[in-house]
């Protein structure tokens, strides 16, 4: 999904107001238990934290210039790098697919590489 961004609205505040949102799903998702018992309520609202992060990743990419030239830092990229990786991280605990292990096995392998912290 696009973020949709509006040409009188500097690219710093959408991206400040995409990761404020972003963290806010991602403290609460962080307060769920893993076996929570509501399987379905937990995968939706993972999918909800994990599509706006993918949304602030891209996000970030596409405007990666403009966003330092406003003051952000490469450990504000790997924060972002991380949380995913811990997404990722969670969802493998709670359903035990090779997968989401292998992906978030690549965030931290990209924040070791790149050297984000």
């Amino acid at each position: 999904m696009q973020v949709q961004q509006n040409p009188s609205i500097p690219v710093s505040e959408v991206y400040w107001s995409l990761l404020h949102k972003a963290d806010k799903k991602f403290s609460k998702i962080r307060e769920l238990p893993y076996y929570h018992r509501n399987r379905h309520e937990y995968d939706a609202y993972f999918y909800k934290v994990f599509k706006v992060y993918t949304q602030l990743w891209k996000f970030q990419q596409e405007n990666r210039q403009k966003l330092v030239d406003a003051g952000l830092r490469r450990s504000e990229i790997g924060e972002i790098a991380s949380r995913i990786a811990q997404l990722y991280l969670g969802q493998y605990m709670r359903t035990s697919e090779a997968s989401y292990l292998s992906e978030a096995y690549i965030f931290y392998e990209a924040i070791l590489s790149r050297e984000y912290f």
